[in-house]
């Protein structure tokens, strides 16, 4: 998260929200998550700002800093980063 979601925050300049981001296997069976995901190591996050054009800056942003997966979901209605 140091390395990653606050550096994109401070960035930004707006608040980021997290729609999901650690999951227990249930949880991640139940969302269809990949059985592998980083999801289940606390280790990715599901973003959005709330506007496509925001959601858009954000992910140029992220791009820049260090991850594994980055993801641009369904069109930008959210984004998933994994680090």
């Amino acid at each position: 998260m140091n390395d990653v979601l606050e550096p994109a925050r401070t960035q930004l300049g707006i608040p980021i929200y997290v729609n999901s981001g650690y999951r227990c296997p249930a949880l991640n069976a139940v969302v269809g998550g990949a059985k592998r995901s980083y999801h289940l190591l606390g280790r990715a996050a599901d973003l959005t700002t709330g506007s496509r054009a925001d959601n858009r800056r954000l992910y140029d942003i992220l791009r820049t800093l260090p991850h594994h997966e980055l993801i641009w979901e369904r069109g930008g209605l959210w984004i998933h980063v994994a680090w």
